[in-house]
Protein backbone atom coordinates (compact mmCIF):
# COMPACT_ATOMS: atom_id res chain seq x y z
CA UNK A 1 0.00 0.00 0.00
CA UNK A 2 1.29 3.46 -0.36
CA UNK A 3 2.31 5.34 2.60
CA UNK A 4 1.63 8.98 3.32
CA UNK A 5 5.21 10.15 2.20
CA UNK A 6 5.07 8.87 -0.85
CA UNK A 7 1.80 10.40 -1.82
CA UNK A 8 3.61 13.75 -0.46
CA UNK A 9 6.78 13.09 -2.54
CA UNK A 10 4.39 12.57 -5.22
CA UNK A 11 2.88 15.36 -5.22
CA UNK A 12 5.44 17.60 -4.59
CA UNK A 13 7.65 16.16 -7.69
CA UNK A 14 5.09 16.51 -10.07
CA UNK A 15 4.68 19.91 -9.07
CA UNK A 16 7.93 20.78 -9.21
CA UNK A 17 9.20 18.79 -12.49
CA UNK A 18 5.74 19.93 -14.37
CA UNK A 19 6.92 23.46 -13.78
CA UNK A 20 9.73 22.99 -15.96
CA UNK A 21 9.74 22.33 -19.48
CA UNK A 22 7.70 23.15 -22.51
CA UNK A 23 4.09 21.80 -22.30
CA UNK A 24 4.29 19.45 -25.01
CA UNK A 25 7.79 17.67 -23.57
CA UNK A 26 7.24 14.69 -22.37
CA UNK A 27 9.81 14.93 -19.57
CA UNK A 28 7.85 17.69 -17.85
CA UNK A 29 5.84 14.32 -16.76
CA UNK A 30 6.66 12.97 -13.72
CA UNK A 31 7.60 9.44 -13.52
CA UNK A 32 8.86 6.30 -11.62
CA UNK A 33 10.05 2.80 -11.34
CA UNK A 34 11.59 3.31 -14.96
CA UNK A 35 8.59 3.94 -16.60
CA UNK A 36 8.79 6.71 -19.05
CA UNK A 37 6.64 9.06 -20.87
CA UNK A 38 8.36 9.03 -24.58
CA UNK A 39 5.97 10.93 -26.47
CA UNK A 40 2.86 12.78 -26.18
CA UNK A 41 0.79 13.66 -29.28
CA UNK A 42 -1.90 15.86 -29.27
CA UNK A 43 -5.03 14.86 -30.76
CA UNK A 44 -7.34 16.43 -33.24
CA UNK A 45 -10.07 16.23 -30.14
CA UNK A 46 -10.61 14.86 -26.77
CA UNK A 47 -8.72 11.60 -26.07
CA UNK A 48 -10.89 9.43 -24.05
CA UNK A 49 -10.26 5.86 -24.61
CA UNK A 50 -7.83 3.79 -26.80
CA UNK A 51 -8.18 0.47 -28.32
CA UNK A 52 -4.84 -0.78 -30.25
CA UNK A 53 -3.85 -3.53 -32.63
CA UNK A 54 -0.77 -3.89 -34.18
CA UNK A 55 0.41 -0.78 -35.23
CA UNK A 56 -2.24 1.86 -35.04
CA UNK A 57 -4.39 3.24 -32.05
CA UNK A 58 -8.13 3.35 -32.06
CA UNK A 59 -8.67 6.61 -30.07
CA UNK A 60 -12.49 7.41 -29.05
CA UNK A 61 -12.61 11.29 -29.04
CA UNK A 62 -15.95 12.75 -27.70
CA UNK A 63 -17.38 14.38 -29.99
CA UNK A 64 -14.32 14.16 -32.45
CA UNK A 65 -15.22 10.47 -33.69
CA UNK A 66 -12.43 8.12 -34.07
CA UNK A 67 -9.32 8.89 -34.47
CA UNK A 68 -7.02 6.34 -35.83
CA UNK A 69 -2.97 6.99 -35.34
CA UNK A 70 0.20 5.23 -36.46
CA UNK A 71 2.67 3.91 -33.72
CA UNK A 72 4.83 1.85 -35.94
CA UNK A 73 7.65 4.84 -34.62
CA UNK A 74 6.09 5.38 -31.23
CA UNK A 75 8.22 8.72 -31.42
CA UNK A 76 6.73 9.95 -34.11
CA UNK A 77 2.88 9.18 -34.24
CA UNK A 78 1.03 10.11 -37.51
CA UNK A 79 -3.06 10.34 -37.89
CA UNK A 80 -3.63 7.75 -40.22
CA UNK A 81 -7.73 9.23 -40.42
CA UNK A 82 -10.42 10.98 -38.73
CA UNK A 83 -13.89 9.50 -39.32
CA UNK A 84 -16.90 11.79 -37.71
CA UNK A 85 -19.54 10.53 -40.52
CA UNK A 86 -22.72 8.75 -39.20
CA UNK A 87 -20.16 8.22 -35.93
CA UNK A 88 -23.20 9.83 -33.79
CA UNK A 89 -23.36 11.12 -29.91
CA UNK A 90 -20.34 11.49 -27.75
CA UNK A 91 -17.98 8.58 -27.76
CA UNK A 92 -16.24 7.92 -24.18
CA UNK A 93 -15.25 4.14 -24.53
CA UNK A 94 -13.49 1.52 -27.44
CA UNK A 95 -13.42 -1.96 -28.38
CA UNK A 96 -11.51 -3.36 -31.00
CA UNK A 97 -12.97 -7.18 -32.95
CA UNK A 98 -10.92 -8.19 -35.95
CA UNK A 99 -11.55 -4.95 -38.29
CA UNK A 100 -14.02 -3.59 -36.44
CA UNK A 101 -14.34 -1.03 -33.79
CA UNK A 102 -17.33 -0.34 -30.96
CA UNK A 103 -17.74 3.34 -29.82
CA UNK A 104 -19.84 3.35 -26.73
CA UNK A 105 -21.92 6.96 -27.06
CA UNK A 106 -24.20 7.46 -24.34
CA UNK A 107 -27.37 8.02 -25.04
CA UNK A 108 -26.58 7.41 -29.33
CA UNK A 109 -26.00 3.70 -28.55
CA UNK A 110 -23.33 1.68 -30.16
CA UNK A 111 -21.47 3.05 -33.33
CA UNK A 112 -19.73 0.15 -35.61
CA UNK A 113 -16.83 0.78 -37.83
CA UNK A 114 -15.18 -1.14 -40.33
CA UNK A 115 -11.58 -0.22 -40.19
CA UNK A 116 -10.34 -2.96 -42.96
CA UNK A 117 -8.96 0.25 -44.60
CA UNK A 118 -7.66 2.08 -41.71
CA UNK A 119 -7.30 5.17 -44.26
CA UNK A 120 -11.06 4.96 -45.02
CA UNK A 121 -13.03 3.65 -42.55
CA UNK A 122 -16.71 3.25 -42.57
CA UNK A 123 -19.71 2.86 -39.87
CA UNK A 124 -21.76 0.03 -40.46
CA UNK A 125 -24.17 0.50 -37.70
CA UNK A 126 -25.46 3.71 -36.02
CA UNK A 127 -27.13 4.15 -33.11
CA UNK A 128 -27.51 0.85 -32.04
CA UNK A 129 -30.53 0.40 -29.66
CA UNK A 130 -28.61 -0.75 -26.52
CA UNK A 131 -28.37 2.67 -24.37
CA UNK A 132 -27.34 4.44 -22.41
CA UNK A 133 -24.23 2.58 -23.41
CA UNK A 134 -21.26 2.65 -21.44
CA UNK A 135 -18.69 0.06 -22.47
CA UNK A 136 -18.25 -3.57 -24.08
CA UNK A 137 -16.75 -6.16 -23.33
CA UNK A 138 -15.86 -8.77 -26.53
CA UNK A 139 -15.62 -12.71 -25.84
CA UNK A 140 -16.06 -15.79 -27.57
CA UNK A 141 -17.49 -13.98 -30.79
CA UNK A 142 -19.91 -12.37 -28.63
CA UNK A 143 -20.24 -8.44 -27.00
CA UNK A 144 -21.17 -7.80 -23.74
CA UNK A 145 -22.40 -4.32 -23.47
CA UNK A 146 -22.99 -1.93 -20.34
CA UNK A 147 -26.23 0.22 -20.54
CA UNK A 148 -25.99 2.04 -17.42
CA UNK A 149 -29.32 1.80 -15.79
CA UNK A 150 -30.80 -0.84 -18.15
CA UNK A 151 -28.03 -3.37 -16.74
CA UNK A 152 -26.32 -5.52 -19.99
CA UNK A 153 -27.04 -6.91 -22.90
CA UNK A 154 -25.46 -9.64 -25.46
CA UNK A 155 -25.07 -9.02 -29.00
CA UNK A 156 -23.72 -11.90 -31.32
CA UNK A 157 -21.43 -11.15 -33.60
CA UNK A 158 -21.58 -13.99 -36.62
CA UNK A 159 -21.38 -10.79 -38.62
CA UNK A 160 -19.01 -7.84 -36.60
CA UNK A 161 -20.21 -4.76 -38.68
CA UNK A 162 -23.84 -5.87 -37.63
CA UNK A 163 -24.59 -6.76 -33.99
CA UNK A 164 -27.28 -9.45 -33.76
CA UNK A 165 -28.78 -8.30 -30.19
CA UNK A 166 -29.73 -11.05 -27.96
CA UNK A 167 -30.94 -11.25 -24.30
CA UNK A 168 -30.18 -8.80 -21.07
CA UNK A 169 -29.52 -8.54 -18.13
CA UNK A 170 -30.61 -5.92 -15.21
CA UNK A 171 -27.87 -5.24 -13.00
CA UNK A 172 -28.42 -4.00 -9.25
CA UNK A 173 -26.65 -0.14 -9.93
CA UNK A 174 -25.88 0.95 -12.95
CA UNK A 175 -23.74 -1.33 -15.68
CA UNK A 176 -20.46 0.55 -16.25
CA UNK A 177 -17.36 -2.23 -17.22
CA UNK A 178 -17.59 -6.11 -17.52
CA UNK A 179 -15.45 -9.04 -16.92
CA UNK A 180 -15.86 -12.92 -18.07
CA UNK A 181 -13.86 -15.54 -16.29
CA UNK A 182 -11.63 -18.08 -19.05
CA UNK A 183 -14.48 -20.48 -19.15
CA UNK A 184 -17.20 -18.46 -20.03
CA UNK A 185 -19.33 -19.24 -16.51
CA UNK A 186 -19.12 -16.11 -14.72
CA UNK A 187 -19.79 -12.50 -15.82
CA UNK A 188 -18.64 -9.81 -13.29
CA UNK A 189 -19.82 -6.24 -13.49
CA UNK A 190 -18.89 -2.74 -12.04
CA UNK A 191 -22.28 -1.44 -11.06
CA UNK A 192 -21.12 2.22 -10.18
CA UNK A 193 -22.48 3.23 -6.87
CA UNK A 194 -23.41 -0.94 -5.83
CA UNK A 195 -20.45 -1.95 -6.13
CA UNK A 196 -19.22 -5.20 -7.80
CA UNK A 197 -21.86 -7.92 -8.93
CA UNK A 198 -20.90 -11.47 -10.66
CA UNK A 199 -23.41 -13.36 -12.40
CA UNK A 200 -23.65 -16.83 -13.43
CA UNK A 201 -23.66 -17.19 -17.42
CA UNK A 202 -22.99 -21.21 -17.66
CA UNK A 203 -26.09 -21.75 -19.37
CA UNK A 204 -25.50 -19.20 -21.90
CA UNK A 205 -27.66 -20.23 -24.57
CA UNK A 206 -25.75 -18.61 -27.24
CA UNK A 207 -26.95 -15.16 -25.25
CA UNK A 208 -30.59 -15.86 -24.63
CA UNK A 209 -29.84 -17.72 -21.26
CA UNK A 210 -31.04 -16.65 -17.78
CA UNK A 211 -28.38 -15.20 -15.54
CA UNK A 212 -28.73 -15.33 -11.63
CA UNK A 213 -26.68 -12.98 -9.40
CA UNK A 214 -24.48 -15.14 -7.39
CA UNK A 215 -22.47 -12.50 -5.45
CA UNK A 216 -22.41 -8.84 -4.73
CA UNK A 217 -20.19 -6.79 -2.57
CA UNK A 218 -20.74 -2.85 -1.98
CA UNK A 219 -17.93 -0.64 -2.78
CA UNK A 220 -17.16 2.84 -1.92
CA UNK A 221 -16.72 5.11 -4.89
CA UNK A 222 -18.08 4.57 -7.95
CA UNK A 223 -17.11 1.28 -9.59
CA UNK A 224 -15.86 1.58 -13.17
CA UNK A 225 -14.30 -1.14 -14.91
CA UNK A 226 -13.56 -4.36 -13.94
CA UNK A 227 -10.63 -6.95 -14.70
CA UNK A 228 -9.50 -10.47 -13.60
CA UNK A 229 -6.81 -12.31 -11.79
CA UNK A 230 -8.28 -15.98 -11.69
CA UNK A 231 -4.53 -17.77 -10.37
CA UNK A 232 -5.45 -15.36 -7.72
CA UNK A 233 -9.19 -15.65 -7.72
CA UNK A 234 -9.71 -11.71 -7.52
CA UNK A 235 -11.28 -9.07 -9.08
CA UNK A 236 -9.46 -5.45 -9.71
CA UNK A 237 -12.27 -2.88 -9.49
CA UNK A 238 -11.66 1.10 -10.81
CA UNK A 239 -13.91 2.37 -8.14
CA UNK A 240 -13.56 6.22 -8.88
CA UNK A 241 -12.56 8.08 -5.51
CA UNK A 242 -12.14 4.98 -3.49
CA UNK A 243 -9.33 3.88 -5.43
CA UNK A 244 -8.81 0.11 -6.58
CA UNK A 245 -10.28 -2.62 -4.42
CA UNK A 246 -8.92 -6.02 -4.72
CA UNK A 247 -11.93 -8.78 -4.55
CA UNK A 248 -11.30 -11.89 -3.47
CA UNK A 249 -14.16 -14.26 -5.05
CA UNK A 250 -12.81 -17.55 -4.27
CA UNK A 251 -15.58 -18.57 -2.15
CA UNK A 252 -19.01 -16.95 -4.07
CA UNK A 253 -20.74 -17.29 -0.78
CA UNK A 254 -18.26 -15.10 0.77
CA UNK A 255 -16.43 -12.54 -1.68
CA UNK A 256 -14.75 -10.06 0.57
CA UNK A 257 -12.18 -7.39 0.16
CA UNK A 258 -8.76 -8.37 0.14
CA UNK A 259 -7.18 -4.53 0.42
CA UNK A 260 -7.57 -1.39 -1.35
CA UNK A 261 -5.15 0.72 -2.99
CA UNK A 262 -5.13 4.35 -3.08
CA UNK A 263 -4.89 5.50 -6.08
CA UNK A 264 -5.53 9.48 -5.94
CA UNK A 265 -8.34 11.40 -8.19
CA UNK A 266 -10.60 8.60 -9.69
CA UNK A 267 -9.89 4.97 -10.61
CA UNK A 268 -11.08 4.95 -14.07
CA UNK A 269 -9.69 1.99 -16.19
CA UNK A 270 -7.60 -0.96 -15.49
CA UNK A 271 -5.29 -3.90 -16.85
CA UNK A 272 -4.34 -6.31 -15.33
CA UNK A 273 -1.18 -8.42 -16.17
CA UNK A 274 0.38 -11.79 -14.62
CA UNK A 275 0.95 -9.74 -10.97
CA UNK A 276 1.04 -6.40 -12.15
CA UNK A 277 -2.07 -3.94 -12.49
CA UNK A 278 -2.19 -1.10 -14.41
CA UNK A 279 -4.55 1.90 -13.58
CA UNK A 280 -5.28 5.28 -14.94
CA UNK A 281 -6.75 7.50 -12.64
CA UNK A 282 -8.17 10.57 -13.63
CA UNK A 283 -6.73 13.32 -12.56
CA UNK A 284 -4.28 11.28 -10.16
CA UNK A 285 -2.18 9.76 -12.94
CA UNK A 286 -1.31 6.29 -13.93
CA UNK A 287 -0.04 3.73 -11.25
CA UNK A 288 1.86 0.65 -11.76
CA UNK A 289 1.39 -1.93 -9.10
CA UNK A 290 2.35 -5.14 -7.64
CA UNK A 291 -0.46 -7.68 -6.64
CA UNK A 292 2.10 -10.63 -5.54
CA UNK A 293 0.63 -10.40 -2.42
CA UNK A 294 -3.22 -8.88 -2.65
CA UNK A 295 -3.14 -8.21 0.79
CA UNK A 296 -0.89 -5.04 0.49
CA UNK A 297 -0.58 -3.88 -2.90
CA UNK A 298 2.68 -2.34 -3.73
CA UNK A 299 3.28 0.87 -6.43
CA UNK A 300 6.11 0.07 -8.25
CA UNK A 301 5.91 2.85 -10.81
CA UNK A 302 3.63 6.48 -11.11
CA UNK A 303 2.99 8.54 -14.02
CA UNK A 304 1.90 12.21 -13.53
CA UNK A 305 -0.99 13.15 -16.42
CA UNK A 306 -3.56 15.76 -16.28
CA UNK A 307 -6.44 13.19 -16.41
CA UNK A 308 -5.04 9.74 -17.69
CA UNK A 309 -8.61 7.80 -18.70
CA UNK A 310 -8.94 4.70 -21.32
CA UNK A 311 -5.53 2.91 -22.40
CA UNK A 312 -4.32 -0.05 -24.14
CA UNK A 313 -0.77 -1.75 -24.05
CA UNK A 314 1.55 -4.38 -25.87
CA UNK A 315 5.08 -5.54 -24.38
CA UNK A 316 7.07 -2.15 -24.95
CA UNK A 317 4.79 0.71 -24.72
CA UNK A 318 1.66 1.47 -22.35
CA UNK A 319 -0.97 3.79 -24.44
CA UNK A 320 -2.86 6.33 -22.65
CA UNK A 321 -5.64 8.72 -23.46
CA UNK A 322 -6.10 12.01 -21.73
CA UNK A 323 -8.35 14.58 -22.75
CA UNK A 324 -6.53 17.61 -21.99
CA UNK A 325 -3.04 15.99 -23.49
CA UNK A 326 -3.93 13.80 -26.52
CA UNK A 327 -1.63 10.27 -26.58
CA UNK A 328 0.38 10.03 -23.89
CA UNK A 329 2.90 7.06 -24.80
CA UNK A 330 4.82 5.53 -21.73
CA UNK A 331 7.71 2.74 -22.54
CA UNK A 332 7.74 -0.29 -20.62
CA UNK A 333 11.28 -1.01 -18.81
CA UNK A 334 12.41 -4.30 -19.89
Amino acid sequence: MKILQYLSFTFMAAVLITGCGKPNDPESFYTSGGYTIVKQFQTPANAYDITLKDTLCYVAQGEGGLLIVNVKDPLNPKIVSVTTENVRGYSRRITGHGNHVYLSAGTFGYTVVDVNNPQIPSVTASNLHMKPAKDALIFDNYMFCSVSEQGVYIAELSVPGYPDIRGNIFTNGYANGIAVNSDMSLMFVACGEMGLSIYDISDFQDGWGTYPRVAWLDTYGYAEAVVLNEEKEVALVASGSAGMYIIDYSDLNNIHTSSIYESGGTAFDLICKGNTVYLSAEKGGFHIVDISDVSEPQAIGRLYMKQSMGFDMNDNYIYVSDPNDGLLIISIPQ
